[in-house]
This record gives structure tokens, sequence and C-alpha cells, in this order.
């Protein structure tokens, strides 16, 4: 079971990349002057918020 934590390692790296991409396109738009509709905000900001529970602080050993 050597192989979980570098799985689980790699997924949280995914995530995090993720979310960082997000919040990068979400700032793009806004300073081009390409507002989110209502709606839209709320999605970004319902997934970047699951996702977000996905990244947790390790704990350190």
């Amino acid at each position: 079971m050597a192989y979980l934590p570098s799985a689980l390692s790699s997924v949280r790296q995914v995530v995090q990349d993720y979310l960082r991409s997000a919040d990068h396109l979400i700032a793009s738009l806004v300073n081009d002057g390409i507002p989110l509709t209502e709606r839209e905000r709320e999605m970004v900001e319902t997934c970047l918020k699951d996702l977000s529970k996905l990244v947790v602080p390790t704990p350190s050993r």
C-alpha cells in the first residue's frame, strides 16, 4: 500500500493546480471586462468550494 500516499499526493497536486487555474481564469475574465453572470459566478464558487474540500492539509509526521 506504499503507492497510496503517492497517489493521494498526485491527486492533491492536480486539484491544487485546477484551483489555481480557475482563479486565474476568473481574474482574467474580470480584468478583460467580461463579467460573469450571477449563475456562472454561483457555479464557479460552488465548484471551487467543493474542490477545495478535497485539498486538506496533510498532518506532518
